[in-house]
């Protein structure tokens, strides 16, 4: 990157770069080329946090999509087991009451 910065700096002062219509300073072409690296690093840094929010974000949404499919699975699991329960007492009543039927004839 220095190594870039360098000749950047070189190649707009040979070229007389020129700001507002008068030749730029070799220091006012120092400065403008620190700026716009420090531009795009700061670029660089605002797209990196970005992606690690997006990304958290993404986590955060999983774990919630997580937590309620477990959810449901619990409910559905705890319906299964009432309705075998209420279908084994329906079978032990109708059970019971052939059997009373039997006895009684």
């Amino acid at each position: 990157e220095e190594a870039f910065k360098a000749e950047l700096v070189d190649i707009l002062t040979a070229g007389r770069a020129h700001r507002h219509g008068r030749a730029m300073s070799k220091d006012d072409v120092i400065a403008l080329v620190e700026r716009v690296f420090e531009h795009g690093r700061a670029r660089r840094r605002e797209q990196e946090l970005k992606a690690q929010q997006r990304e958290q974000r993404d986590v955060q949404r999983l774990k919630r999509l997580w937590r309620t499919a477990a959810d449901r699975a619990e409910k559905c699991l705890a319906k299964a087991e009432q309705q075998a329960k209420c279908d084994f007492a329906r079978r032990r009543v109708a059970a019971e009451s052939v059997r009373q039927k039997k006895r009684e004839a």
